[in-house]
């Protein structure tokens, strides 16, 4: 994904004309807050944060110990980046069904159950943002259910199915390429599941 020019300020980016099409992107501004706390000193102290949806991501083992993983374009880091599917919770919508929808849409493959692995969910940046993700072990429904994905409009992500073994060595390499919420999900995922060996 060559980027167009160089990065600018956001308020210098929202002065300048739109089309449409970048208009209907502004859905994707996180909106920021200032919350005002009392430090120790008893002094103001300003915390500005980007308010987000919370989200969730979602393991699942396949027959064979296939895994889905997601690769998609990461724009903070300007890279494709691996990450377990998942997706953000709608309003009105609770934890374990955002988990089912975002994993079929994702995926095309129909969840029969999904445990919730973290109830107080993980937080994706203490300092910057209010949005926690929750982590998922889904259990598929036997035998596959597998229908055409269904991603959001501007959307771009290509699901693979790859062993277990194999996404556990990309994990284990580390540098930006897989998304360290999955992660850690992964060995939440495997200890539920009485797959984690210590050695």
């Amino acid at each position: 994904w060559p980027r167009v020019g160089e990065a600018v300020l956001l308020e210098d980016y929202l002065r300048q004309p739109m089309t449409s099409h970048q208009r209907d992107e502004l859905r994707f501004l996180p909106r920021m807050e200032a919350a005002i706390f009392v430090n120790p000193k008893g002094e103001p102290f300003t915390g500005f944060r980007a308010s987000w949806p919370d989200g969730t991501i979602i393991f699942t083992l396949l027959p064979d110990d296939l895994v889905p993983i997601a690769a998609e374009f990461k724009h903070g880091v300007e890279a494709v980046g691996l990450i377990l599917p998942g997706g953000k919770v709608v309003k009105g919508e609770d934890l374990h069904s955002c988990a089912k929808r975002e994993f079929k849409e994702e995926t095309g493959i129909v969840l029969e159950d999904a445990v919730l692995l973290n109830p107080g969910g993980t937080p994706v940046s203490q300092r910057q943002s209010t949005e926690r993700v929750y982590f998922f072990l889904g259990a598929p429904r036997l035998p596959l259910v597998i229908e055409p994905p269904k991603l959001d409009q501007g959307e771009f992500l290509k699901v693979v199915v790859m062993p277990l073994g194999d996404w556990l060595e990309l994990v284990s390499r580390g540098r930006d390429l897989v998304d360290p919420h999955s992660v850690l999900l992964t060995f939440l995922a495997l200890r539920q599941l009485g797959r984690l060996e210590f050695r």
